[in-house]
């Protein structure tokens, strides 16, 4: 997964939340804006931001309110809850069909390299090209293709 907005809060700013300091369990159990506003007021969001520097209870702090990285890959099998981002890992491959690659996926924003991506795909899966035509990039414009690059 891409995100585009790694610079983001995923539930709000902290406000007051710092590496030292927190508002007290009182306001983060009663007041939403207190910090991470995108995360309503409970004793949970409570016990979490206080327990921030916890060695045994950062990661689900984290989970919850930290920054996300510009890629995700999660192992679906291994992870179904999706805790255990394995996107810089170089032990990982790409799996495509019966194919393994050792690299990364890498999004295709050229016009030229999309349009022969568009051919390449119609041809492989024998599109009509009433369906899909590679010479109108505006029939594939939502349409995104990778290419896998060596790690």
């Amino acid at each position: 997964m891409r995100n585009f907005a790694p610079d983001r809060w995923p539930l709000g700013v902290p406000v007051a939340v710092t590496e030292r300091s927190a508002p007290t369990q009182a306001d983060l159990e009663s007041n939403t804006y207190a910090a991470f506003a995108d995360m309503d007021a409970s004793p949970t969001k409570a016990w979490l931001v206080l327990h921030r520097n916890d060695p045994q209870w950062k990661r689900y702090y984290d989970i919850a309110f930290a920054k996300r990285p510009g890629e995700e890959l999660y192992d679906l099998r291994k992870d179904p809850y999706q805790t255990n981002n394995v996107a810089a890992d170089p032990r990982v491959r790409l799996r495509i069909g019966d194919d393994v690659y050792s690299g990364q996926a890498v999004r295709i924003t050229d016009e030229g390299e999309r349009q022969r991506a568009a051919y390449l795909l119609a041809q492989k899966y024998l599109i009509a090209s009433w369906m899909l035509d590679p010479n109108k990039p505006e029939e594939y414009e939502d349409t995104w293709f990778f290419r896998i690059e060596p790690r």
